[in-house]
């Protein structure tokens, strides 16, 4: 992998550049807060640049070679054995009478825990995994330690949205926001790993910018070929009216029969080949998820207009939004049928 994709030196994280060089500047000046909320969606990297961070914080490595990745320090956080690294995660992380929320008596647990010294590294580390199921009496607990921390205690916060932490909480901490990765950046990772074109850049699309969903989806072969069956079903409903009408008919038995998932699978498949054909009409054939589908999606692409395209997206859009609305689900799918352009004769 080359420098550029491998990205940010030591830390191994791929893009977020800026929540890299804001934690690097942190340490290299000395500047270091007490808190540091990172938060977006689930596997876009924010516990792997927690856990990162913590690594740097903590690596024997000389100044410019950290996090190395290798000493016992970096290890051991790693693999969550570090005896100054303390790791809460919810709600599996919270045994305190079976609650899917961090309870009050983890926080005190974690305030007690800090009023020791390091044992081996500068400082006492918390990472708290999922700071936004912390319950209201935690919050407040939490609330009064990070108003007065010992001054060797830093938190690491991830939560999905600063907005799920009460204010108060969110206020006293540096807020490291993580955005989904470009598309093609993640494609060109995977080929430099060595997946095949077709594999990367359906993973790509699917995994839209978060890193950590695009790794598991490429060490899941059942699940790429689960989205390449729905792709193929819907190039036959694209290509035949009269089969696509058939097709809106067996997944709305199956929706009836309580196959949700099967039926939304199959229309955010649909809606994944209607923006192929948006790229390919744009001359963006390099955007496609599913390259494999080229041939026959450039075809279409090149029968129907712009407007005919967006159209067909538009209902396959709508008729998802309306299942989401309990909207009765033949209705749903006939009416999005109806509403493609004609198939190119």
């Amino acid at each position: 992998m080359t420098e550029e994709i491998r990205s940010n030196h030591n830390w191994n994280i791929i893009g977020h550049e800026a929540a890299v060089r804001q934690l690097q500047q942190a340490l290299s000046r000395g500047q270091l807060a007490h808190a540091y909320l990172f938060s977006g969606p689930p596997h876009i990297g924010r516990r792997t640049l927690a856990v990162r961070f913590s690594q740097a914080l903590c690596c024997q490595a000389p100044d410019d070679e950290r996090p190395c990745g290798q000493c016992p320090a970096c290890r051991r956080i790693s693999h969550g054995t570090h005896p100054d690294f303390i790791t809460i995660s919810s709600p599996e992380g919270d045994t305190h009478g079976g609650n899917t929320r961090i309870s009050i008596e983890t926080i005190r647990e974690i305030r007690t825990a800090i009023t020791l010294r390091p044992l081996e590294a500068p400082y006492r580390i918390v990472l708290l995994d999922g700071a936004d199921e912390l319950s209201h009496d935690a919050a407040d607990a939490l609330l009064k330690t990070l108003e007065e921390p010992p001054s060797y205690a830093i938190f690491l916060l991830i939560v999905t949205s600063p907005e799920d932490l009460p204010e108060t909480v969110r206020s006293r901490c540096q807020l490291i926001p993580l955005h989904p990765v470009p598309r093609m950046r993640v494609r060109a990772v995977l080929e430099a790993q060595g997946y095949p074109s077709s594999d990367a850049a359906l993973i790509a699309q699917l995994s839209q910018g978060r890193v950590g969903l695009a790794l598991q989806l490429a060490e899941d072969p059942a699940q790429l070929e689960r989205y390449r069956t729905a792709g193929q079903i819907g190039l036959t409903m694209l290509t035949n009216r009269l089969n696509a009408l058939l097709q809106a008919r067996e997944l709305a038995e199956r929706y009836r029969r309580g196959q949700r998932e099967t039926v939304t699978h199959q229309l955010s498949v649909l809606i994944t080949l209607w923006d192929d054909l948006l790229a390919l009409r744009a001359g963006l054939s390099e955007r496609i998820a599913f390259v494999e589908f080229r041939e026959t999606l450039d075809s279409l692409a090149q029968r129907w207009d712009i407007a005919a395209i967006a159209q067909g997206l538009a209902a396959t859009c709508r008729a998802l939004a309306d299942l989401e609305a309990n909207v009765q689900a033949r209705l749903a799918l006939d009416t999005m049928v109806l509403a493609w352009p004609n198939p190119p004769a």
